[in-house]
């Protein structure tokens, strides 16, 4: 009788400690997956917002003009810094009046999302 409610104890511990780690990996899988949606989701505002930028600068009559947007991330606080680079060779003729401008109209096209700052790059 002992040895039976002995076994009945470890199984009923053992199949705790399962449901437990299951859990966890269960929150943990969904934690990436989350990470993943985001991830994507931020892809996608980034390419709509390159799209913006191009057409605004077609307005501008900066056709052809090369857009090349990366971000770095602050591991400590979160905040993201995205750079919009933009390449041309009319922008060396800008003046700096016309080139605070431009980064201003641009940066107003930029998604709204935390922890975001945005700098424009002539170049």
């Amino acid at each position: 009788m002992k040895i039976k409610n002995a076994l009945y104890g470890i199984i009923s511990v053992l199949m705790i400690l399962g449901l437990l780690v299951g859990f966890s990996l269960s929150v943990n899988g969904r934690s990436d997956m989350d990470e993943r949606v985001k991830q994507e989701h931020l892809k996608v505002l980034i390419e709509e917002f390159k799209t913006s930028v191009r057409e605004y600068l077609n307005e501008e009559d900066f056709v052809n003009c090369g857009i090349m947007i990366t971000y770095v991330t602050d591991h400590k606080s979160g905040e993201m810094t995205y750079y919009i680079r933009l390449h041309h060779k009319r922008f060396e003729k800008l003046t700096e009046d016309e080139r605070n401008r431009l980064s201003g109209d641009i940066i107003d096209l930029a998604f709204c999302a935390e922890d975001c700052l945005f700098e424009v790059v002539f170049e």
